[in-house]
């Protein structure tokens, strides 16, 4: 009973450790050694061929020695499943992570949301940082320069370094005329015809039309 037990058994979803646990059962019931060569073929045929396989791929000796087959069986097996849990785990899990290790501090402001100060390009004019934009309404609605904020003169006749882009003053007039103005067209082309002919110019470059000549 106990022979054909031994002869049918394998390790289907069992754990190696469970495995040798019922095989050691059934070799000591029939009265097998477990070093003879009888009982190595036996657990080569029952064990999962995964790990029979992983054995002869990484071993250029034969293992005759049954404690030493089965401590190379478990631990092939115990590697196999541990794997098999880190592949179930939600993408980016890591088993190794250090949960101890300090996090950056996610309370300092991003490089793209802080407020920036002025800069220049290669033309010399420089350019209003981060939130500028309101400070050119602001100056539209006070009656001011859009410049430099000061009232009794027009931005385009300002003496002042500029300080918004061309495309921000024009936008910046359109926001401040919408909401008395019913044709968007002829705003935008009244905050065009105010400006300087340099910045006239820089408008229509940086939105890519030539203009005709005058």
């Amino acid at each position: 009973m106990a022979q054909e037990k031994l002869e049918a058994i394998q390790q289907g979803s069992d754990t190696a450790d469970n495995f040798f646990k019922k095989f050691e059962s059934l070799i000591t019931e029939a009265g097998y050694q477990k070093d003879s060569p009888f009982t190595i073929r036996m657990i080569e045929k029952a064990v999962n061929p995964r790990i029979i396989n992983q054995i002869y791929r990484s071993r250029k000796d034969w293992i005759e020695n049954y404690a030493k087959y089965k401590e190379t069986v478990i631990s092939i097996d115990e590697m196999w499943r541990r794997r098999q849990e880190q592949k179930k785990a939600p993408q980016g899990w890591n088993s190794w992570t250090n949960w101890d290790t300090p996090r950056p501090n996610s309370s300092r402001p991003s490089p793209t949301t802080a407020t920036q100060g002025d800069r220049k390009d290669g033309t010399g004019m420089t350019f209003g940082g981060a939130g500028r934009p309101m400070d050119l309404s602001k100056a539209k609605a006070e009656g001011g320069c859009f410049n430099c904020g000061q009232r009794g003169h027009m931005a385009r006749d300002c003496s002042q370094p500029k300080k918004f882009t061309v495309r921000q003053t024009v936008m910046a007039d359109l926001e401040s005329n919408d909401r008395g103005a019913p044709n968007k067209t002829t705003t935008a082309r009244q905050a065009f015809m105010d400006l300087g002919k340099e910045e006239q110019a820089a408008l229509a470059k940086e939105l890519g039309f030539v203009l005709p000549p005058q």
